[in-house]
């Protein structure tokens, strides 16, 4: 590889660009390994110098650094026909043997599950603890959970001990999944982009809208 003389001129500027997700994941999809980043960081910044250009910061920005938990967003993961729609994040999931369409709602601190769906689950009554609170919906009206369970809900590759406040009522889901789930598994979520993506382990997951 041929060397540059900038690269001696801003080695704090070349890391930063070299681990900007966007620039590595562009040289992946070309097939180009380390080298040839490294390359075309250096003659980038040569570029720059001689147009008097100062296009980095002398300190990495952390925004820009790839790590492990690094979790991104692109065009190629909308799963809309259209970029302006207004469609909320609905799921495939599972309870026993049971398939539910659940709705993703970050906007809450409890999961909920409507009684119809606790009965056609055939959860077991040994699992219910009868508990009630008071939950805010819509226009602030009030409703009362019935009680609470803890079952094992599957959703993509996640299967986990959920805890959900049973409430009877009418609704468009089979359950409310909202940030007691989210946040338990790490979860990113992008109404626009009708997914949500996470990792187990180091093994990044993404899950499909419905």
């Amino acid at each position: 590889m041929e060397t540059y003389p900038g690269l001696n001129q801003g080695p704090t500027a070349s890391q930063v660009l070299q681990r900007n997700p966007k620039f590595r994941s562009l040289f992946n999809q070309l097939g180009f390994g380390p080298q040839a980043r490294k390359a075309v960081v250096v003659a980038l910044m040569n570029i720059s110098a001689k147009s008097n250009l100062n296009c980095f910061t002398s300190q990495p920005q952390r925004s820009f650094l790839e790590n492990d938990n690094t979790i991104a967003f692109t065009d190629e993961d909308i799963e809309v026909p259209y970029p302006d729609h207004m469609w909320p994040l609905y799921l495939e999931g599972q309870v026993n043997d049971v398939f539910i369409r659940p709705l993703v709602d970050t906007g809450s601190f409890v999961n909920i599950l409507p009684l119809s769906v606790l009965m056609d689950a055939s959860i077991p009554l040994s699992k219910i603890v009868q508990s009630q609170i008071s939950i805010s919906g819509f226009g602030n009206k009030r409703k009362v959970t019935v009680c609470y369970i803890q079952i094992n809900v599957k959703v993509g590759p996640i299967r986990s001990l959920t805890k959900f406040y049973v409430v009877d009522v009418d609704v468009a889901y089979d359950a409310l999944l909202r940030r007691p789930w989210l946040n338990k598994h790490k979860l990113v979520v992008s109404t626009y982009h009708q997914c949500m993506k996470g990792r187990i382990g180091l093994r990044p997951i993404r899950i499909l809208g419905n």
